[in-house]
């Protein structure tokens, strides 16, 4: 197809290094088959780096309309979202505005909150 030389995959790096890596990146294709929740896109997020990904309900759950989604079983929808992203500047740049929205609403101490409303809820039954 003529991408070879455009495409990284990269090894296992340490943490703080990461957000570097997703800033240099054009996007973040996260094709996985099953997640429990997707913290890699939505690290990509935080560093305005546009996601696509795995059409998956937990997926679409965290990352909302901040994402493109395909089928992970299908290459060339994910291709099409890839392409969607990289030949439209304005696109690109909306994905990259939305995804630092929803990564800012996702933050440690919301988390914290929403578990402990969790155990509450749980408690009362």
């Amino acid at each position: 197809l003529g991408v070879r030389e455009h495409i990284c995959f990269e090894s296992a790096r340490p943490h703080h290094e990461l957000p570097a890596l997703f800033r240099e990146a054009a996007l973040f294709v996260f094709p996985s088959l099953y997640e429990s929740f997707g913290l890699p896109p939505l690290e990509a997020l935080c560093s305005g780096t546009p996601v696509v990904c795995s059409d998956l309900e937990i997926l679409r759950e965290i990352l909302g309309p901040a994402a493109r989604y395909a089928d992970p079983r299908d290459p060339e929808a994910f291709a099409t979202q890839c392409d969607a992203l990289l030949d439209q500047p304005a696109l690109w740049a909306e994905q990259a505005r939305a995804g630092r929205a929803v990564a800012a609403a996702c933050c440690w101490a919301r988390c914290a909150r929403e578990t402990v409303r969790a155990y509450e809820r749980a408690l009362e039954v």
